[in-house]
């Protein structure tokens, strides 16, 4: 699939690589989303005794392989020899944890407290980003959000 030329493009801009981006080819890998993830969840709940309605469980989250984007290598200077290369996000971990505690008012209402960890391993990776006409350094930006606390209170009648 190729975009509308640039002299239709009311920016009037001019890519360094041509006339025209193009946005997708025959064959090329599926981007966005990773092709290998593998995800555990793990939940337990005390169901009698001193730690009844005591609850503590972990999420694990892996993903390898995901294309962000494509984009024009301009590093050769024969533009015949120019080629479309795939650009891949550094794989990804995400650990949350959480704690959860429920007990029993008057036997008729039920009170829960949670405390969730998101990113628990506080795991950040500088990405930079190539641009997508000429491959040179663009933009940067952290893969994931920094550890997340959230203390949550519901009440069930």
């Amino acid at each position: 699939m190729t975009g509308l030329p640039v002299s239709q493009h009311q920016l009037g801009f001019t890519p360094p690589s041509g006339q025209t981006f193009l946005v997708r080819k025959g064959g090329d890998l599926k981007t966005g989303n990773s092709p290998i993830t593998f995800s555990l969840t793990g939940n337990y709940k005390f169901p009698e005794g001193r730690l009844r309605g005591l609850g503590f469980g972990g999420n694990y989250r892996f993903g390898r392989d995901s294309i962000a984007y494509y984009y024009t290598d301009l590093a050769n200077s024969n533009p015949a020899a120019r080629v479309r290369k795939p650009f891949y996000m550094p794989d990804q971990q995400f650990v949350t944890l959480f704690a959860s505690y429920e007990w029993r008012i008057k036997g008729r209402y039920t009170l829960r407290t949670q405390i969730n960890v998101t990113n628990a391993l506080n795991e950040m990776k500088t990405v930079i980003f190539p641009n997508v006409a000429t491959g040179a350094p663009d933009n940067a930006t952290l893969t994931n959000a920094p550890r997340v606390w959230a203390w949550t209170n519901s009440v069930r009648f």
